[in-house]
């Protein structure tokens, strides 16, 4: 006979759902078991509990369960001691759920809300519809320009008019750099004719040059017909050396007539910063254009003799030479075209009446090292150690060994 469940073992089972009793301590396996049962008051209970992994994991459990108490629990644990629980902010992530993620959000409508900060990067982090909305609100009255900087950035995509208006002013009047960026970078891929306007006043105009950075990256993404002439503009003009390197670096692995040529005559015009002068050498050996390579050759005594005394120290006690990374041309053109360095140094070399002591000694070594000979400058001689800035972090060091 075929055997059945009896009454009372279905009535129990039904019953383990509901019924099982709420414990003093979860950790995560028993958050799964309580989901498997759909008793979600040990789950409930998790967001009790002092690890804060076990909080998070509860969390993230919450956010995919539909029924009420998936709400409750989660919104009545929104707070921790009187502030908001970081745990819980982190188990929200992903969450489109507005009933849940609105009470998060509601925290930073509270006049003492702590770590502003935190909590609007963690609205951020989850899908809810409602976050563009309450960012929007909160970043109009927000006084710390971090916070109002990362509330701005979430309205990225914004197509209402009013909010366009809101992030139109921003970048033109907030008197924080970091919020002027990030309201430029909200308004990225907007076709409003405005918002082209804007963006290009920021670069022309704005007095930070990060900003100014920002805008030129902006525009430049957009491949308008004089993005060349724009660039070039910069890499030559802009007084920001931020600016100059951001541009140079929208050049990386050019082969391009227009860009080489912008290249080189930034490459003998006078560059005063030497991070600049770095980034030149790194974007000339991406480039594998025959342009490229000549160029670094060709730089090797130019910039030795307008460099070396500032970007060259030596040491007599070890008979070194420590060379600054805005002035390894030598290393950078080795890198690019090592067959043709001793060449390279060799002329560089002959040309050396130019330069100062150091670079002499450091085009002597480089020299000597590729297979060729060259004497010790008789300069070197009871030459002073230089206590410059050559020798922080990136700097080579060459030796007469």
């Amino acid at each position: 006979m075929k055997r059945t469940r009896s009454s009372l073992a279905i009535t129990l089972s039904a019953c383990l759902a509901g019924c099982v009793l709420t414990p003093s301590r979860v950790e995560r396996a028993d958050i799964d078991q309580g989901l498997g049962l759909a008793a979600y008051n040990i789950v409930c209970k998790g967001l009790e509990m002092e690890d804060a992994d076990v909080r998070e994991y509860a969390t993230t459990k919450f956010h995919k369960i539909e029924e009420p108490i998936a709400v409750e629990c989660v919104c009545e644990h929104i707070l921790r001691d009187g502030v908001w629980d970081q745990a819980v902010a982190r188990g929200l992530k992903g969450a489109k759920r507005d009933d849940m993620v609105g009470c998060l959000a509601d925290v930073l409508d509270s006049p003492s809300v702590d770590r502003e900060i935190e909590l609007v990067a963690a609205l951020k982090l989850t899908g809810a519809p409602l976050v563009p909305d309450r960012l929007y609100a909160y970043a109009q009255r927000a006084k710390d320009p971090k916070a109002r900087a990362l509330a701005v950035s979430g309205l990225l995509g914004s197509t209402d008019p009013e909010r366009l208006d809101f992030l139109l002013d921003k970048l033109a009047n907030d008197p924080s750099a970091e919020v002027r960026s990030a309201a430029l970078q909200a308004l990225k891929g907007q076709e409003d004719e405005r918002v082209a306007a804007a963006i290009h006043s920021a670069y022309s105009s704005d007095a930070d040059g990060e900003v100014r950075v920002q805008a030129l990256r902006v525009i430049a993404e957009g491949r308008p017909d004089n993005r060349d002439e724009l660039i070039c503009t910069a890499i030559m003009d802009d007084p920001a050396p931020e600016v100059r390197m951001a541009a140079i670096g929208m050049y990386k692995g050019t082969k391009r007539d227009v860009a080489l040529a912008c290249l080189r005559e930034r490459t003998f015009t006078d560059e005063p910063d030497s991070k600049v002068r770095e980034k030149l050498l790194e974007i000339l050996k991406s480039s594998r254009s025959d342009e490229a390579e000549d160029l670094l050759c060709e730089l090797v005594p130019v910039w030795l003799s307008k460099h070396a005394e500032d970007e060259i120290t030596y040491s007599a006690g070890t008979d070194q030479v420590t060379v600054n990374p805005g002035l390894q041309v030598m290393e950078a053109q080795n890198d690019r075209d090592y067959e043709r360095s001793l060449e390279c140094a060799q002329q560089a070399f002959a040309q050396r009446g130019k330069m100062h002591c150091f670079g002499q000694a450091y085009l002597t070594m480089w020299v000597n090292t590729l297979g060729g000979k060259a004497h010790r400058p008789g300069c070197l001689n009871g030459a002073a150690v230089q206590q410059q800035s050559a020798g922080a972090g990136g700097a080579g060091v060459i030796s007469f060994e």
